[in-house]
């Protein structure tokens, strides 16, 4: 028999996408779309709170849009590559204004808006290749493990 399982166990083991759009109809539809096709999907409505949502939760991707009130997607991109574990995300930033001149990217990939879901998934796909699932528990303690303090070995006997 089946039984209907809550959602907070249904996001288990599965591969976790934070988008990030400042236009709420956007951020609406990718959200339906990505979580039909068996993503887990948080959302954010700028830079900031995606920094914020990113840390606590290290999903395996980041889609966000680059113009974004409060903080921008590049500077969301700028403030991930400053932390170890922040910058392992794979990054997919998107714009109506074009590709950002920014040498070395500081994002994995690049899609111009409009993006069309059904070039998007495939490029997710291959973005997230060779990522293990892992429910939001584990990513707790791969946060906490990953900024343990523990002393270098010395070379001298004490």
């Amino acid at each position: 028999m089946y039984r209907a399982q809550p959602d907070w166990l249904e996001d288990t083991n599965v591969l976790t996408i934070l988008v990030v759009d400042d236009e709420p109809s956007l951020l609406s539809a990718t959200q339906a779309l990505l979580k039909l096709n068996g993503f887990r999907v948080l959302t954010a409505r700028d830079g900031a709170d995606a920094f914020r949502t990113a840390a606590a939760e290290l999903p395996h991707l980041i889609l966000t849009d680059w113009m974004m009130p409060r903080m921008d997607g590049l500077e969301l991109c700028l403030q991930l590559k400053q932390y170890f574990v922040l910058r392992q995300i794979k990054i997919l930033l998107t714009s109506a204004a074009g590709r950002p001149r920014v040498h070395p990217p500081l994002w994995d990939a690049f899609r111009k808006k409009p993006v069309v879901f059904s070039e998007l998934l495939p490029l997710l796909n291959k973005l997230l290749e060779g990522q293990a699932p892992r429910s939001p528990t584990n990513s707790a303690s791969m946060r906490q493990s990953s900024f343990r303090w523990a002393p270098l070995p010395s070379r001298f006997p004490f």
